[in-house]
């Protein structure tokens, strides 16, 4: 195949990719869905260094009460709780065809097994200072799994 043929490929999959890869798949959880900044605890990106080892969602920031949005239309599968030492701190977990979402420090408001629509109130932030003595902002944690493999999902934000 000669040169142009395969840079005229490579532009077409290129394209395909920017126009079928960045397609925005969730909805916001807050009004805002601004991605806590660092702070002695570390930042909120997915993917950041904390402790030794890697940031596995994005953080939100909110306020504690807050209430969240679905991000998408889908099941609450179950609660979930991110300290077994400490299940005063709750989470859920949605799944919505190939992506199963996990959301911790947040008070589920609709009972697990509940079909919920995209936008749908379904819980609350939580305060989660207690947990952490000093400089911690409050936020709910949202990681994603798609097919079984976490994946950022801070662009995919509508």
């Amino acid at each position: 195949m000669d040169k142009k043929k395969i840079l005229y490929t490579a532009g077409i999959a290129a394209l395909i990719y920017i126009v079928m890869g960045t397609r925005k798949v969730f909805g916001k959880l807050t009004d805002s869905n601004k991605i806590r900044p660092a702070d002695e605890w570390g930042s909120g990106a997915f993917g950041a260094s904390r402790n030794g080892r890697k940031h596995e969602g994005v953080d939100i920031v909110v306020y504690p009460g807050q209430e969240l949005k679905s991000p998408v239309s889908g099941t609450v599968k179950r609660i979930a709780y991110p300290y077994a030492d400490d299940l005063s701190y709750k989470g859920f977990v949605l799944v919505s065809g190939p992506y199963v979402i996990t959301v911790y420090y947040a008070n589920l408001s609709v009972p697990a097994g509940s079909s919920i629509a995209k936008g749908q109130v379904i819980a609350t932030a939580q305060d989660i200072s207690a947990r952490y003595d000093s400089g911690m902002k409050p936020h709910v944690h949202f990681e994603v799994k798609k097919n079984g493999v976490l994946i950022d999902p801070t662009n995919l934000f509508e």
